[in-house]
């Protein structure tokens, strides 16, 4: 359904079933995180997170450079990574001294309190599917570019990676300072750290973008033989393209996190899906097609962070006057 080329096929459908076979390492870690982050503890799981993710980028030269294992190699790697990250946070679980501490040997379902993580969690957990649905049909469209495109995208994706583990781990921590901050009645904080979460959130991205801009052919090579080198200039013009753009995703990321963090989250579940779910498919089905290009195809990226940034940032001023200040003391 998604066009994979016949040659590349094998090597997908290989890839595909190892990186799957490892997502339980990852719903591990982001339950951990998670009641970690709930309590105030947000570096240790960012800690483990930016340690996976280097791991990773290690595993990633070792396995598809000098032991040319080619892409399953990558995949092992990216599973690796998650089982690590996946140990140490329930490890931490396991030593934490607090009303979090994890006894193995307690563990079941409790029916109020797991209807309660299912009335917030089941809307937040489709506004993060809806991503992934959209993506499917732009990595469709970019798989009818060839080879050499899949490769170059693919290349650039794992220079990328940590710009979204970043990103993503800190709308994450937004979202516990939110709900920490609004359940305790400083909305007025709340905002504050909301608006530094924007500034800081665009410098990290920035400066990371900056790497990728800069060296992303230096770095590009660690990943490939040589014999790979002429989809170097392709990843190049991704790169060129998205770098300067990354940062506009910001806004929706921080926005959203803050919203969830103070008890909606539906709305960010329509904005997410209109915005981004909703663009994407259609920029796919009525614009590529007669503008059949790569770079039509990456554009469905930039232009839906800033659709979903501008939808969510009037939302935002929206939510702030007509809900969130009702929830300040009197």
């Amino acid at each position: 359904m998604m066009s994979v080329p016949r040659q590349i096929f094998p090597m997908t459908l290989s890839y595909t079933r190892i990186y799957f076979a490892g997502l339980f390492f990852s719903l591990l870690y982001n339950i951990g995180a998670g009641t970690l982050q709930a309590v105030g503890n947000t570096r240790l799981p960012f800690r483990i997170l930016v340690l996976a993710g280097l791991v990773n980028v290690v595993l990633d030269y070792l396995f598809v450079g000098p032991m040319h294992m080619g892409v399953g190699g990558a995949a092992i790697a990216t599973v690796i990574s998650q089982a690590l990250s996946a140990i140490l946070v329930i490890r931490a679980l396991m030593e934490f001294d607090g009303p979090c501490r994890l006894y193995p040997k307690d563990v079941r379902f409790h029916k109020k309190p797991l209807m309660k993580i299912l009335e917030i969690g089941l809307p937040t957990a489709f506004q993060s599917s809806v991503w992934p649905i959209a993506n499917i049909f732009i990595e469709g469209a970019m798989n009818s570019m060839g080879t050499d495109n899949i490769a170059a995208w693919g290349l650039l994706g794992k220079m990328d990676l940590l710009l979204w583990l970043c990103i993503d781990s800190f709308g994450t921590s937004m979202t516990t300072y939110c709900a920490q901050n609004t359940g305790a009645g400083e909305i007025k904080r709340m905002k504050k750290g909301t608006y530094f979460g924007i500034v800081f959130g665009i410098a990290m991205v920035s400066a990371i973008s900056l790497l990728i801009y800069f060296f992303d052919i230096p770095v590009g090579k660690l990943f490939i033989n040589a014999d790979s080198y002429d989809i170097l200039p392709l990843m190049d013009q991704f790169a060129k393209f998205l770098c300067p753009l990354y940062w506009t995703y910001v806004f929706c990321c921080i926005f959203a996190a803050a919203i969830q963090g103070s008890g909606e989250a539906v709305a960010p579940m329509v904005l997410s899906l209109i915005g981004t779910a909703l663009y994407r498919i259609l920029w796919i089905i009525l614009w590529v097609p007669t503008h059949h290009t790569a770079l039509t195809v990456a554009a469905a990226y930039p232009i839906s962070w800033i659709l979903s940034s501008s939808m969510f940032a009037i939302y935002w001023i929206w939510y702030v006057r007509h809900r969130l200040n009702q929830k300040s003391p009197a």
